[in-house]
């Protein structure tokens, strides 16, 4: 069988794949190929008439950020980012107006990679400073349950990358290790694939993902039980102790 060139109808159809479009009247809503960080796509409204068109993210980076709540660390920064890509914010939509049928793919992108900028930006704000928190009330939890606790310790996995432990706890001869969770995917990712990894050891530790609250995370928790034992702020001390002793 030969080899197939390259095509206007191939590319045409990863077009398709990649940008999808909704009509409706006086108006279209765009999928684009860009990415929030909770892997949703940004969409963007088109609505008017020809030459007086305006382009909006419908406030969808807003409802991103509201998810997360830092809706006021939002509209602190999002006015500067619409600033600095030309832009308009209105307190909760990224938009521009008045926009030329010419005009239209610029203004497209340009409000697409606002709304993506400032939710990036809000979002790894605020998942350090819930990092933060969590890493703080799981130490002091530790610390009033087991005694001495290791913070922030390396610990090796099969692969023998080096990975950061939020805590490390001693009880007798066996390690159990703690990590302090957040709802967000990318807390709940960065966990799983430290403790599968670390959970291929010949001898593994006992492996623990400190959540706020098991609800928040959703169906997420399937997934983070599979590399750890997940317990929540309302889990019972003596509950976590039967645990580390069991494992």
């Amino acid at each position: 069988m030969s080899a197939q060139a390259f095509s206007q109808e191939m590319a045409d159809s990863i077009v398709r794949q990649l940008v999808r479009i909704d009509f409706g009247a006086r108006r279209c809503i765009i999928q684009m190929p860009i990415i929030y960080p909770s892997g949703s796509l940004v969409g963007i409204r088109v609505s008017g008439f020809s030459g007086d068109f305006t382009v909006s993210d419908m406030g969808a980076g807003y409802e991103e950020i509201r998810a997360v709540r830092a809706t006021k660390s939002f509209l602190r920064h999002a006015p500067q980012v619409a600033d600095s890509i030309g832009v308009e914010f209105d307190s909760k939509s990224f938009f521009v107006r008045a926009v030329g049928e010419s005009q239209l793919v610029g203004a497209i992108m340009a409000v697409a990679n606002a709304s993506q900028t400032a939710v990036t930006l809000v979002s790894h704000k605020q998942i350090a400073q819930d990092a933060k928190d969590a890493e703080e009330r799981l130490f002091i939890r530790l610390e009033r349950i087991f005694g001495k606790v290791e913070h922030h310790k390396p610990f090796a996995g099969a692969s023998g990358h080096q990975w950061d432990v939020d805590a490390v706890v001693h009880i007798g001869e066996r390690v159990a290790l703690f990590d302090a969770v957040s709802p967000f995917k990318q807390s709940i990712y960065a966990t799983v694939a430290k403790y599968l990894d670390i959970g291929s050891l010949p001898n593994p530790p006992s492996r623990f993902s400190a959540v706020e609250s098991a609800e928040k995370l959703g169906s997420m928790i399937g997934v983070l039980s599979q590399a750890s034992t997940v317990v929540a702020d309302d889990t019972p001390d003596e509950t976590i102790v039967s645990f580390a002793n069991a494992a």
